[in-house]
């Protein structure tokens, strides 16, 4: 290439729309220990002693469930609870109480799958179960494994503590 010879204008206008582009010369990462390394995006969350609530839009039931520690795939859930308890109040009905070794809460599909050595119980009823699903906006309990349901007669028969005792 001749030095004394002018470059023409679509050469430099070539040159200057590639190094706009990101085909030039890239810039290091910080050095570690300098405080501007971008945060490791958040991938899922864990929450120790944390409650989840689920309402219903039309205000007709509300779900509140506890647990030592919580995990979820994302702020908007499903929620992974070990161990899981929880409440749900349905308008006009006896709130039913949930304990289980391990829950699983869908906010979205308004659902709760609890499994392992699970208890559901209400004022005059107590289901003992491996594993249960529970429809929040149904109010149904789908139970599967060894189960067996008891009926008392009232609060005084039934172990549903709330879980907050």
């Amino acid at each position: 290439m001749n030095p004394n010879r002018a470059l023409s204008p679509g050469f430099c206008l070539g040159v200057a729309l590639l190094l706009l582009s990101g085909c030039g010369a890239r810039p290091s990462p910080p050095p570690a220990g300098t405080g501007e390394a971008q945060p490791p995006a958040v991938s899922s969350v864990q929450l120790q002693g944390s409650v989840v609530r689920v309402v219903d839009p039309e205000g007709r039931w509300e779900f509140e469930a506890h647990s030592e520690h919580v995990e979820a795939e994302g702020l908007e859930g499903p929620y992974l609870l070990q161990p899981a308890e929880g409440r749900y109040e349905h308008q006009g009905k006896p709130p039913v109480f949930m304990r289980a070794d391990r829950g699983r809460v869908d906010r979205l599909a308004e659902r709760v799958a609890l499994e392992g050595s699970v208890l559901l119980s209400s004022d005059v009823w107590e289901l003992e179960a491996d594993a249960v699903e529970y429809d929040l906006d149904a109010g149904e309990v789908v139970a599967s494994g060894e189960t067996k349901l008891s009926f008392g007669e009232g609060p005084a028969d039934s172990p549903g503590i709330s879980p907050t005792q």
